[in-house]
């Protein structure tokens, strides 16, 4: 099962993003948003239209978090946001292959850095590292984790044998 809902962390960054985003489109449509909008079928409209629920508590913190947020920031104008929220899922898995490449050092013996994960990426004839998108990016994280249990296998055997 899927965890539902925004986490308590993402729950304080999704209702500031929503009441601003709420006041500039009803700024934008000339109304006041103390008396003519209805926040709560506004919020319901804007989630529905991204994620095709009407409430938060029907989503998924991981999967619907940051494209529920690029469109809010979309529609506030909010530049800093919209750059964050672009670019999350990419910045979300890189973070994950760092940490394999901290597992990987462990298991190598030496440090690896990003020119192991990009000879990787390479022989998987992905795009430019740096521009790879996050669909192609999980790729690598599951050639990764093949080459951690490699790894650790062969260690385990290598002990046994001693």
């Amino acid at each position: 099962m899927k965890p539902r809902g925004f986490t308590r962390q993402q729950q304080p960054w999704y209702r500031s993003l929503l009441a601003q985003a709420f006041e500039v489109d009803c700024e934008r449509r000339g109304l006041n948003p103390n008396v003519d909008c209805l926040f709560d079928s506004w919020k319901e409209d804007q989630l529905e239209s991204v994620t095709g629920h009407r409430t938060s508590a029907e989503l998924n913190h991981n999967d619907d978090y940051d494209c529920v947020m690029l469109h809010l920031a979309q529609i506030a104008g909010d530049e800093n946001a919209i750059e964050h929220f672009s670019t999350n899922a990419e910045r979300t898995v890189r973070w994950r292959i760092a940490r394999q490449m901290e597992s990987l050092a462990k298991l190598e013996g030496y440090p690896v850095d990003w020119g192991y994960v990009r000879k990787i990426a390479d022989h998987m004839h992905l795009p430019e590292f740096d521009d790879c998108p996050a669909l192609l990016l999980r790729k690598l994280v599951i050639a990764l984790d093949k080459q951690i249990k490699r790894l650790w296998a062969r260690n385990k055997r290598f002990v046994q044998a001693s």
